[in-house]
């Protein structure tokens, strides 16, 4: 794990009227760490994701992401700039096969221009080699080289998971956020995904999530930011955070702290 600073927030703030869904939150992620966000429901950790994928752009507040500054940038250009994220819920072309679906996330890599596509150039052939190739070492990295021409609507739930992190990787992203990666899936596949997350962390890809697995969190993470009300209650390494009096008041209430 390196020690220079990746990603940064500074007292990053996102209202929604009179709403504080995000307030005045500081977070430094380090290249090459797998980082977590947490915290219950409403804490603000999808603001706060979509706030730095640049869905939303804060109220207040900054974010710097290798150096520059990403604040007012729209998604296609944070995505240009190294940034690449999952969703909440599954965002894959059923109609298409892994492969199609992998070869979409690699575009935004390739200098294909409307001319290129509508004549056909050699840039563009090319264009669209490289990107085929692309997607075939992201899907034998994630172990879904052998379903690359299966329909995604025809994948296990598990599988379509893994796969929407490979669309994502095929971006080439120097960071990769995960919103509640491990939602709906079992133990085993859970265990599978925690092996495609070293896999990417070990390949020198940042790896930023939110999950309420927190056997899953506390098990993978290098470091884990706690959120509660949209406030940041803790941060530390995972055998800190579940040990704070705070952050065991936030998921269990001050009845059940004991």
């Amino acid at each position: 794990m390196g020690n220079e600073i990746l990603l940064k927030a500074e007292k990053v703030t996102m209202r929604f009227g009179g709403l504080k869904a995000v307030d005045q939150v500081d977070m430094e992620i380090k290249q090459g760490e797998i980082h977590a966000l947490i915290g219950p429901n409403g804490a603000g950790k999808t603001t706060f994701f979509n706030v730095i994928s640049g869905i939303y752009m804060p109220t207040s507040g900054q974010v710097l992401f290798d150096g520059e500054d990403i604040t007012k940038l729209k998604p296609h250009q944070v995505t240009q700039r190294g940034i690449a994220r999952t969703f909440q819920n599954i965002q894959l072309f059923e109609s298409m096969s892994a492969l199609e679906n992998v070869m979409i996330g690699h575009h935004t890599r390739t200098d294909s221009t409307v001319l290129g596509t509508m004549f056909h150039t050699k840039k563009m052939k090319e264009a669209e080699w490289k990107c085929y190739h692309k997607a075939e070492a992201m899907l034998e990295f994630v172990g879904l080289g052998e379903e690359k021409e299966t329909l995604a609507s025809s994948l296990p739930y598990g599988k379509k998971r893994i796969l929407e992190i490979a669309r994502a990787l095929a971006s080439e992203p120097k960071i990769i956020m995960l919103d509640e990666p491990c939602a709906g899936m079992n133990a085993s596949e859970s265990n599978e995904l925690a092996q495609t997350i070293y896999k990417i962390r070990d390949s020198g890809i940042t790896v930023l999530l939110v999950e309420h697995d927190m056997k899953f969190v506390m098990g993978i993470s290098d470091m884990v930011t706690v959120l509660d009300h949209g406030g940041k209650i803790c941060e530390g390494v995972p055998e800190k955070v579940k040990r704070d009096p705070q952050v065991i008041e936030a998921y269990l209430g001050k009845e059940e702290e004991g």
